[in-house]
């Protein structure tokens, strides 16, 4: 069994982090020029195909950092450099999101306000707010066209969310006392994510300009409209590292697991599209790790109640949180 120890005697290398980054960051400029020379197809494909380019290419750039075989504060260290850089890169991002929302609430709000000042019945109308709605979306959707974002403020933001993800993953996975121990980590991950996705943090962020924090962009692949969608949240990748650190220290076959975590990917991405809803990532890659090394992750008859309290507790805080955030 490989330990902290062990790894840090190996020799330093940033020759897989440069390649992959490297190879990240062309790829992102070339895939626009590229669309010039690739058919048309289907905006569903297009998001499969962009996504599980942008899946591997992280993935690697996670694995790249790990090769640095650092002490694991220095990879907190990474972490907060990359936070930092983070909210520097989405500042403008933000500012511009909020910008053009405000502007498309102008037309609506005159509209709104003439027909208040003449008494007008069409005031208190679902027709009303539909037309206001509609506007918006027309007004929202005409800035945004005439006034593009910089390609280079969001890779740069891409970037630091990756150096983030990778970060606090290896320095948590490095912290990771015994292999049992990554049971609880995964299922509290898989929970987390489920209800974030649905009922919790992810679905506000997905509606607010803070979204520019949490999920990454890559271009579209394709002969399709220019644009950078949002596209996957930077904690897959987090927990990403974890599991790929905790595979390499406690011998748990790293091709093996790096290869399910990958497909726990596709499969998220590819149902996400299919259903047309958002899926979480991490429930997937939380089963298939804890299944795929089931004989070499145990816990105590002691740590099995202390898990089950702790779920507990955690389902009834965010059943609360929920009944908080929706009371309906």
């Amino acid at each position: 069994m490989q330990t902290n120890t062990d790894i840090h005697k190996e020799l330093f290398t940033l020759k897989p982090l440069f390649i992959t980054l490297s190879l990240w960051i062309i790829i992102f400029f070339a895939v626009p020029a590229a669309n010039n020379f690739l058919p048309e197809i289907p905006r569903h494909f297009s998001y499969f195909f962009t996504s599980l380019f942008l899946v591997v290419l992280s993935l690697s750039v996670v694995a790249g950092f790990s090769k640095l075989y650092l002490h694991r504060n220095f990879y907190l260290l990474i972490c907060a450099v990359f936070m930092a850089m983070n909210f520097a890169a989405a500042k403008p991002l933000i500012l511009r999101t909020n910008t053009i929302s405000d502007c498309s609430k102008i037309p609506g709000a005159v509209i709104l306000l003439t027909l208040a000042q003449t008494n007008e019945p069409a005031f208190h109308s679902a027709q009303t707010i539909e037309l206001c709605n509609h506007i918006f979306f027309a007004v929202e959707n005409f800035l945004t066209e005439n006034f593009p974002e910089k390609a280079a403020g969001i890779l740069l933001l891409s970037i630091s969310q990756l150096g983030i993800a990778a970060g606090l993953g290896l320095w948590i996975g490095n912290g990771v006392d015994k292999a049992g121990h990554l049971i609880p980590v995964a299922l509290v991950a898989a929970l987390a994510d489920a209800w974030s996705v649905s009922a919790g943090a992810t679905s506000l962020i997905i509606r607010s300009s803070v979204i520019h924090h949490f999920l990454l962009r890559f271009p579209l692949i394709g002969k399709v409209p220019t644009e950078i969608p949002f596209l996957i949240g930077m904690a897959d990748f987090l927990f990403f590292g974890l599991f790929y650190r905790a595979s390499e220290r406690f011998s748990l076959g790293l091709r093996k697991n790096t290869l399910l975590m990958g497909i726990s990917f596709v499969f998220a991405i590819g149902t996400a599209i299919f259903f047309k809803v958002g899926i979480p990532v991490l429930p997937f890659m939380s089963v298939l790790f804890i299944a795929a090394n089931w004989k070499h992750i145990t816990l105590t008859k002691e740590e099995t109640t202390q898990l089950g309290i702790f779920l507990l507790i955690a389902a009834a805080a965010a059943a609360a949180f929920t009944f908080f955030l929706h009371p309906q």
